[in-house]
């Protein structure tokens, strides 16, 4: 059976074998025996085995030479030499004795430098031959060393020239960026990104991947270093947006230096082995091989890897410098530095645990207090303004003012300033709120009254003015005054109640910013509807043209005595209110969906708009009422004289209600004529102040011709 097997494995095992670069008689030593045979090289194992090997020192983390180390290790199998591949020929040395009771030696020598291709060479089955593409070396040369300790990738053209370990690790190209780029620069994370923005990236001159970057990605800026040094500070100057080394190599740069990331793109990938010398003992190589095999099944090829190419991390649920304090598992993972870092923003705390409550951006409760106390404050200056009139309801002052009117201009400074009621409103989900309507029907319903009852009296102020220019008969009574308050009512009513029907404001909550997780983290309410800014623009532009002209008419009116009507507080009313809106609505775009700011501002401009017209009109009124002086009785004779003086050519009969008797105003009543007729009637205080403060609204009521 065993002649049978023999003649078989003598059959295939040229086909098996071609790309191994023993001699025959070694390959079918290590193919083709039978098993009893094999057995007896097994009991034949030598004790002891030399390895004698060039280490290429400038592979660093893979290999190295550090001379400081060797006298504070001088225990440790040759101690200068470090990295990845000097680390695992020491656990090798201890898997030979574990497994084949064999002592294994090291005789380590540096390779010369730039001697990479060289060392190579002398690995190969033709090292001695003229076929060599170095011309050929002295066969000593070709015997003094059994392995080549280095960064040699497995490639097929060299697996055919001498026979290569497993593969020792795996790795490809890739790239590294600089965390800190500059802030108008943006991150290049893959080659053909750099090529599509036409960002340089960073080579090593003549490297292996220098050849593969530039076929692979045609158009690619090169930005060419020769060290790995340099390399990086150009990546850091920004003179390249990517470094393209071995991943391994990367890896190991950025274990050292926090500011490096290692990208995810890899291509060309390859093993790393070790050449084997073509004329090393094929036991001693197959025992090389099977020791390699041995360290990664038990796990040492692994270790090694976290050791030199991973960020060491503290196991899971844990974190700190020594990973001695707690991480939660669900919500946290600690960094390359201990720290417990939450994989969402939703989580803080220094374990995790701790859960964010979203920011619903809520009025804050002292904006709410400031609020009221505005709120406050006007109601309060109403109810005393209210009070006065009340009390004061039958005095000439009063009557001559029109109660009536005075009473809706409270009435509409109440309701507007109900509106930051509303404003104040709100809720923490997305919840109806009655307020979002309300907001639009109070301040709209309070402007138009108060504003309408301003404008009927300057309207009325000017009207009767321009006819007394003119010596021409009047009325205007108060139901007209009355019906344009109402007409401009009715005008907001229909388009509040338009907007109510069609798209009433409903409260909505925006999510402006969550975690990666979809998880919110800040939100912000207001209410909103789909055509909101077409009604609240017909309702401001509405308001705003009334506003226009009724500043006009105070402008005309403007040489009017003030002794003869409130005009001129009027007029300081109007433009308060104007200058409140022009410029209160480019502060409140400004201010765009701030809610803090937004609801600060918004009822500011209601509270001020509200109390300067209360405070101007009333105030007024109550000035006047308590400092009447014979001053008015002066101002009241230069005013007629003044009006005979320029219509004396025109005779006319105008009658005064409230005297009731006829002034004769002819063309041979002179002015001096009439100022002897002012001084005989010697008008008492009382009287005096009624002819001045009610001049006029009586005095062309019931004008009629001669």
């Amino acid at each position: 059976m065993n002649r049978l097997l023999l003649l078989v494995c003598l059959l295939v095992a040229p086909l098996m074998t071609a790309s191994n670069n023993t001699s025959a008689a070694a390959r079918r030593d290590n193919t083709c025996i039978p098993f009893d045979y094999v057995h007896d090289r097994e009991a034949a194992k030598p004790a002891t085995v030399t390895l004698r090997a060039a280490v290429l020192t400038n592979t660093v983390p893979l290999a190295f030479y550090d001379e400081n180390i060797t006298s504070r290790n001088s225990i440790e199998p040759f101690p200068s030499y470090r990295g990845f591949q000097p680390a695992l020929m020491r656990h090798l040395i201890t898997i030979a004795a574990d497994f084949d009771n064999i002592t294994l030696h090291w005789e380590l020598e540096q390779a010369p430098p730039f001697s990479y291709a060289k060392q190579f060479e002398y690995m190969s089955v033709d090292c001695n031959s003229t076929s060599n593409r170095k011309g050929g070396f002295p066969l000593e040369d070709c015997n003094r060393l059994d392995l080549i300790v280095g960064d040699y990738y497995g490639y097929p053209s060299r697996s055919i020239k001498t026979l290569l370990t497993p593969p020792l690790l795996t790795t490809a190209a890739a790239t590294v960026q600089y965390v800190h780029r500059a802030a108008n620069k943006r991150q290049i994370t893959t080659l053909r990104e750099a090529v599509a923005l036409q960002e340089p990236v960073c080579l090593l001159d003549e490297s292996h991947f220098d050849d593969q970057a530039t076929e692979r990605f045609l158009g690619l800026l090169v930005e060419r270093c020769y060290t790995h040094d340099e390399c990086l500070l150009w990546l850091k100057e920004d003179r390249c947006a990517l470094f393209v080394e071995d991943k391994l190599q990367l890896n190991y740069l950025a274990v050292k230096d926090p500011d490096l990331h290692v990208t995810r793109q890899t291509f060309d990938e390859q093993y790393i082995v070790w050449p084997l010398n073509a004329r090393l003992d094929p036991q001693i190589q197959q025992l090389i091989i099977r020791w390699i095999y041995q360290a990664k099944v038990t796990g040492i090829l692994d270790e090694l890897y976290d050791e030199f190419f991973s960020i060491a991390f503290c196991p899971l649920g844990s974190s700190g410098v020594n990973c001695h304090l707690p991480c939660s598992t669900a919500h946290g993972l600690a960094d390359r530095y201990g720290n417990c870092v939450c994989e969402s923003t939703k989580w803080t705390g220094s374990d995790c645990t701790v859960m964010m409550e979203e920011n619903t951006n809520l009025i804050s409760t002292s904006l709410k207090i400031v609020s009221y106390i505005m709120v406050g404050i006007n109601f309060t200056v109403v109810a005393i303004c209210a009070f006065w009139l009340w009390i004061n309801r039958n005095t000439t002052q009063v009557r001559v003012c029109q109660p009536i009117f005075l009473s809706l201009i409270l009435i509409g400074c109440l309701i507007s300033s109900s509106t930051i009621f509303a404003l104040a409103a709100e809720d923490e989900g997305e919840q109806d709120v009655p307020g979002c309507m309300a907001i639009p029907w109070l301040y709209s319903v309070g402007f138009s009254i108060t504003f309408g009852s301003l404008f009927a009296k300057i309207r009325r102020v000017y009207t009767l003015f321009r006819a007394a220019e003119h010596i021409e008969a009047t009325a205007i009574t108060t139901t007209e005054t009355l019906s344009i308050v109402n007409g401009i009512l009715l005008i907001d009513v229909v388009i509040l109640t338009t907007w109510t029907v069609v798209d009433p404001l409903q409260w909505k909550r925006r999510i402006t910013s969550m975690d990666k997780f979809g998880d919110p983290l800040s939100s912000e309410g207001y209410c909103h509807s789909d055509h909101w800014m077409v009604f609240a623009g017909i309702i401001a532009a509405l308001h705003l043209g009334l506003m226009l002209l009724a500043t006009g008419m105070c402008y005309m009116s403007r040489k009017i005595p003030t002794k003869f009507h409130e005009g001129k507080y009027l007029s300081i009313a109007m433009i308060s209110n104007l200058q409140i809106f022009v410029i209160g609505l480019p502060v409140l775009v400004i201010l765009g969906s701030d809610p803090q700011s937004s609801f600060f501002v918004r009822s500011a401009i209601i509270w001020m708009n509200d109390l300067v017209v209360v405070t101007v009109i009333f105030g007024n009124i109550m000035y006047s009422h308590h400092q009447e002086s014979k001053s008015s009785t002066e101002s009241t004779d230069e005013f007629i004289i003044s009006k005979h003086t320029q219509t004396r050519a025109q005779g006319r009969w105008v009658y005064a209600s409230h005297w009731g008797k006829w002034f004769a105003v002819g063309q041979d009543l002179g002015e001096k004529s009439l100022r002897g007729r002012l001084k005989r009637r010697r008008l008492s205080q009382t009287h005096a102040s009624a002819f001045s403060n009610l001049l006029l609204p009586p005095l062309l009521t019931r004008a009629s011709k001669v």
